[in-house]
């Protein structure tokens, strides 16, 4: 999957063969905010289709050509990552290279999600609310110079979606109980209680990555 910047630009080609006057080509796009768009395709030229891209938001790109008459029916499927260029990506500890690389390390299978950058940038925020009583050296815009701590905030960020994108609860809304029981004791909430929001639980994994470092508040278990 190659990657590129919002804002860039390139000539996606497919090449069809055989082809004659009945193919015809089509490119549809899925776009990282989950909206799709029909992209016109300029007739091709010896069997070669070319239509030019500019990638203008964050995220994974779905761009699938369908061919039909001679050469077809087929779809070609393209995937592209892009990040958000330093003017517009919000304070992120890891990038949507960085999950991506993160989530094939785990062999959970699970894909980078569509919007991989605002969750980092969500992760991220959780993960300064873990170390409001670390101690680390930063630079002058407040980041961490050291590379373990970069790699542990890079690490932990990357830990936290993925929980998420294994059915944990990014918004903070289960985190009062509903029903529980251990034996005979058993606890529960009145069907008119809505949870509080934001009250965020932290990941095991998060809490092992940061006392790993020294940057827990709190003993990981």
């Amino acid at each position: 999957m190659a990657d590129f910047e919002v804002g860039d630009a390139e000539d996606l080609t497919l090449t069809v063969d055989p082809y004659d006057g009945t193919t015809t080509v089509t490119l549809s796009a899925l776009l990282p905010d989950r909206t799709t768009a029909d992209l016109e395709v300029p007739d091709g030229d010896g069997g070669v289709w070319t239509r030019s891209v500019t990638y203008t938001m964050s995220g994974l790109w779905y761009l699938t050509w369908s061919v039909d008459g001679t050469g077809g029916p087929k779809t070609v499927e393209v995937r592209r990552r892009v990040t958000g260029s330093p003017a517009t990506l919000r304070r992120s500890y890891a990038t949507s290279k960085n999950l991506s690389d993160w989530l094939d390390a785990s062999g959970s299978g699970t894909d980078v999600p569509l919007d991989a950058d605002r969750q980092l940038a969500h992760a991220t925020e959780l993960v300064d609310r873990e170390l409001l009583s670390a101690v680390y050296a930063v630079d002058a815009d407040g980041d961490p110079t050291q590379d373990k701590v970069i790699a542990a905030l890079r690490d932990a960020t990357c830990a936290w979606v993925e929980w998420w994108l294994e059915g944990g609860d990014e918004h903070g809304t289960q985190a009062v109980v509903s029903s529980a029981s251990i034996g005979s004791v058993s606890v529960g909430r009145a069907a008119n209680v809505t949870p509080p929001l934001g009250q965020y639980v932290t990941p095991a994994r998060v809490r092992v990555i940061l006392a790993d470092a020294g940057l827990a508040q709190h003993p990981y278990g």
